[in-house]
């Protein structure tokens, strides 16, 4: 009875901090994020109950690592308060050996573990999986979200987009440099003088509208000296957004996002 008396005191001395420190750590996690989803929110017009969304679906992946930072925490704080009180000088005194010290943080530690190995084989690779569909949603209704001028952004399946003005609030830009190589034997580079993103949520469909440019490539197959160049007025290029979170059949899924079974599926 006095043993268990024991352990209920030492597992609540722990918990307080465990608690605390989980909540801080997380937060401080959080924060790298939390200024560019809130740049989401007030400079692109993003609604907030889709910026919460993305907050919830990274909380899994912080856990991971928070959970056993917060645990050793506690378990630092606890006995260190009992040590500089005395009360361990004191319980030795009156029969308690360091197993019965120990007993409690062990008892403890097994869900903490548990909870951990779940975190991290199961709800980090759905969570991660569920952000980027999310991601991906955004960008589908608010195509210019993704965007950023005077970068180069390799999230369009095949393509890569670089522009040197970009207005966030219309989607519109001044110019773009596009290299396209979703035809292998043709890979291309287009150059437009202004471009705007035009997307449909309804059918999922994300297309980027070039007005005033030229498309460059030098087909395979064909002599080393051949080389094409077409100019135009108005071109449109197909981002190849358009894609379902069950079967995920347009994009890769990346190494987060598998599961313990997918990975041995992927490395077999």
């Amino acid at each position: 009875m006095r043993s268990w008396r024991l352990y209920i005191y030492i597992i609540r001395e722990t918990l307080t901090p465990f608690a605390l420190g989980l909540c801080v750590l997380t937060a401080v996690l959080l924060l790298g994020r939390m200024l560019r989803l809130i740049e989401m929110v007030i400079n692109k017009g993003v609604p907030a109950s889709e910026t919460a969304k993305l907050f919830l679906y990274l909380i899994p992946s912080f856990l991971t690592l928070c959970l056993p930072l917060a645990f050793l925490l506690g378990i630092i704080l606890a006995y260190g308060r009992l040590s500089s009180d005395g009360e361990i000088i004191a319980l030795k005194a009156t029969g308690f050996s360091a197993t019965n010290l120990i007993a409690p943080t062990i008892m403890l530690s097994i869900p903490v573990c548990l909870l951990t190995a779940m975190m991290s084989l199961y709800l980090q690779p759905l969570s991660y999986h569920a952000f980027r569909n999310q991601v991906f949603n955004i960008l589908n209704s608010r195509a210019h979200v993704g965007l950023q001028e005077r970068v180069f952004i390799d999230e369009f399946k095949g393509l890569v987009l670089y522009t040197n003005n970009l207005d966030e609030r219309s989607g519109s830009m001044e110019g773009v440099f596009i290299q396209d190589g979703r035809v292998a034997d043709q890979p291309s580079i287009i150059l437009a003088r202004r471009g705007r993103l035009l997307s449909d949520p309804e059918s999922r469909t994300l297309n980027l509208r070039l007005e005033e440019g030229s498309i460059h490539r030098t087909p395979e197959g064909q002599m080393s000296q051949t080389y094409q160049t077409i100019g135009f007025d108005r071109y449109d290029v197909n981002l190849n957004m358009d894609q379902q979170p069950e079967s995920d059949s347009s994009r890769t899924m990346k190494d987060k996002e598998l599961s313990l079974e997918d990975l041995r599926q992927r490395i077999a």
